[in-house]
């Protein structure tokens, strides 16, 4: 009987929580039918805060439907509001009126609507459709009011629909995002006509704010859109970016990191007062069909490609040295591929999937070519050349990724290769001083990279973009006005660890190998010489050489004979045969 009474406790707590659940729920996302009111009271707004206060609310639209939004009880200090409405992958209508008319409506996820409010008025009437015939859409309403002292985000429009345009339009393409805004007016005071729009009257500042890496949640969504409304929250939150150079003042111009969101929205200021434009989100791509747009490597070649470099990649960070003509080919492959991938990119029309087609089976051939350097000449310097400059040449795009890319002289396309040039040269003289070093250095750490770059891609983190945004700077139009800015969040520093630790393990396991060995293997060419030399001249093995003894009959000591040294530290030229390694016995047939 106890049992029974616990039990039924137990159901009644349940339900109990789940009814709370379903009217907390109701309450806050409420699904408003066609032609059903939501209302906005300003009752007690203040607007003596530089940016006012936000007022929101969230509602579910049915499919092909209609509401009215009522902002009620606006008080006299309100000189106009913002209405905005923002939605998650869908677009509504925001419009001043129940009949769409040209110049009084707005589509799309972002949107946002101004109206001036008179002495007398209380009341202002907005509307938001749903054309989609698809279950309801989640709409996050939000009103802010600003007084009379106050900027009109988007009064000097010139462009857009909408009289007064407080939105921003965005566009992107696989590399590049445009965000567009149209100028504030300055302060409409009561009872009179709008001042004329002068240039610099209105100061624009530009704001920008990732949202978590790979996130494409309707939570995350709406939580970064609240954290840049207001112009504390924006300051507070997003990253201020530089006036660009070139072209519209209102126009900025991203780099694209498809996958990770980002929020946009600017302020405008007019004396001491500051307003603040609608905030819009993008992914660089769909949110619907992520796997195909949001990803680098979207063709099945290109991922075996990645899977590929991921185990070569580990082979040069632990043994690149150790196997120096492999270490030779694979560099020469790599580092040819991004250079004729790059050419190709830049001055054909071929399509990304043919441009990396053709950048391999190139890479192949300059890889070989490269081995076959070392295979003729046998020159160390020459071959670890190729290892410090692709070397430099990621130091050089880590400086452009964190910090060099936004610097404004740098916008100009010569005083930017100048730089990048100069980093990679400096960083291959600095290491060309000990050559065995420098390569095991380079292989280390562009090894590791190469490790670290396709685990980049599947947890959706942004390092790989280090290479990308300097082919992108190369080969993409416009691409020198971009805003780098790259996102660095925890997948980032993990990765960025990791790599680290890697390239620091491999330092330790090749330099370990190489204790007791010559610095770099004999060129295979100049044992082949050697042997056809005493295959084509067999008596010149008995002609006496600078090893040969003075006196034939003298009794020279076996235990110490002329022989080339095996150690790097050991300067002595004798060593007993019997400790001699095989490696080196072609010299002392000499």
């Amino acid at each position: 009987m106890m049992v029974i009474t616990f039990r039924w406790f137990l159901a009644r707590i349940v339900l109990y929580i789940s009814c709370i659940s379903v009217l907390f729920i109701s309450d806050s996302t409420a699904v408003i039918p066609d032609g059903g009111y939501v209302n906005i009271s300003l009752e007690n707004y203040n607007t003596s805060s530089i940016a006012g206060r936000l007022i929101k609310d969230v509602k579910q639209i049915l499919p092909l439907s209609t509401i009215i939004l009522n902002v009620i009880r606006i008080p006299e200090t309100v000189r106009f509001i913002v209405v905005q409405a923002h939605t998650f992958q869908y677009n509504v209508t925001l419009s001043y009126d129940a009949i769409l008319s040209p110049h009084s409506f707005i589509n799309g996820t972002n949107l946002g609507l101004v109206q001036l409010i008179s002495k007398n008025q209380s009341n202002a009437t907005f509307y938001i459709q749903n054309t989609n015939a698809r279950p309801s859409i989640t709409v996050l309403i939000t009103v802010q009011g600003y007084g009379e002292e106050a900027p009109v985000p988007g009064g000097c429009n010139v462009e857009f629909s909408v009289k007064t345009a407080p939105y921003l339009i965005i566009s992107f393409t696989e590399s590049l995002i445009f965000v567009d805004s149209q100028p504030a007016s300055a302060a409409v005071p009561y009872d009179k006509p709008r001042p004329a729009c002068e240039p610099q009257v209105v100061q624009h500042e530009m704001y920008h704010m990732f949202l978590p890496e790979r996130d494409f949640s309707s939570d995350s969504y709406f939580d970064a859109l609240l954290k840049m409304m207001t112009v504390e929250d924006i300051q507070l939150n997003g990253r201020k970016v530089p006036e660009p150079l070139e072209g519209s003042v209102m126009q900025q111009i991203y780099s694209a990191y498809p996958g990770t969101g980002s929020v946009y929205t600017v302020t405008a200021k007019f004396g001491t007062s500051v307003a603040a434009y609608v905030p819009t989100v993008t992914y660089a791509c769909s949110t619907v069909y992520w796997t195909d747009t949001c990803l680098v490597l979207s063709t099945t070649f290109s991922r075996v490609l990645c899977a590929v470099i991921f185990f070569l990649g580990l082979f040069v960070c632990l043994y690149g040295h150790q196997f120096f003509k492999t270490e030779t080919f694979l560099l020469g492959f790599l580092s040819g591929g991004l250079i004729f991938y790059i050419l190709i990119a830049a001055f054909s029309t071929l399509s990304a999937s043919e441009n990396v087609v053709v950048s391999v089976v190139l890479g192949l051939c300059f890889g070989i070519f490269w081995m076959g350097l070392w295979w003729c000449y046998g020159i160390p310097v020459l071959s670890v050349l190729l290892a410090t400059l692709t070397l430099g040449f990621v130091v050089a795009g880590i400086a452009t990724y964190g910090w060099l890319g936004d610097v404004s002289v740098l916008r100009k396309d010569i005083n930017f290769w100048v730089v990048f040039a100069s980093i990679t040269v400096l960083v291959s003289l600095l290491f060309l001083s000990l050559v065995q070093k420098a390569n095991i250095i380079s292989c280390a750490v562009l090894g590791a990279y190469s490790v670290i770059i396709p685990i980049d891609h599947y947890i959706g983190s942004n390092l790989k973009y280090i290479i990308v945004n300097i082919i992108r700077r190369a080969t993409v139009k416009d691409f020198r006005m971009a805003i780098i800015d790259p996102p660095f969040q925890m997948r980032d520093a993990v990765l960025c660890t990791v790599w680290i630790a890697l390239a620091v393990v491999g330092v330790v396991v090749q330099c370990y190998k190489q204790q007791g060995k010559p610095p770099f293997p004999p060129p295979p060419n100049t044992r082949h010489r050697e042997y056809f030399r005493r295959m084509r001249f067999p008596c010149a093995s008995q002609a006496s050489r600078e090893h040969t003894p003075l006196l034939i009959e003298a009794d020279v000591p076996a235990a110490r004979i002329p022989c080339i040294t095996t150690s790097l530290e050991n300067d002595d030229v004798f060593e007993s045969p019997q400790r001699s390694r095989c490696v080196f016995c072609f010299f002392k047939r000499c």
